[in-house]
């Protein structure tokens, strides 16, 4: 049964990718399969941790169990890594938010970029308000 999805979900991807990239050539609109799921993906995820941080059950979405210490190391780690990241996606789709950037496996347009740097932005707030509620 799950071969079958999996088939299922696969022939309507890669069909929804031809009819996209079909469009984006023959008419000029600038759209790409990942500029296709980024945004609402983005929009999914926001409406999701704005749910959970303003919960009225906020145990329902705590911690792991894990010591402060070892909880403050893996927050830096993760900062270190996706305050950059985040930001340098903003950036680099604000400077050419309809242009094409291509990649060695496929490209997007910048306000998709935009748009994924925002969420990255926004699950380190999360991942921040939790570590302060915990504390």
């Amino acid at each position: 049964m799950y071969v079958v999805r999996f088939f299922v979900f696969f022939s309507f991807v890669i069909l929804l990718s031809a009819i996209v990239e079909f469009i984006r050539i023959e008419y000029q609109i600038p759209i790409s399969p990942f500029d296709l799921a980024a945004f609402p993906l983005s929009l999914v995820v926001c409406f999701n941790l704005v749910k959970q941080l303003i919960s009225k059950n906020p145990a329902k979405y705590k911690l792991a169990d894990i010591g402060t210490k070892k909880l403050l190391l893996m927050f830096f780690v993760f900062s270190v890594i996706d305050i950059p990241v985040g930001v340098g996606m903003i950036w680099m789709g604000m400077a050419s938010p309809l242009e094409f950037i291509s990649g060695l496996k496929g490209g997007a347009h910048g306000y998709s970029f935009v748009s994924f740097g925002i969420l990255l932005l926004m699950v380190w707030v999360y991942c921040t308000v939790l570590i302060l509620r915990r504390l």
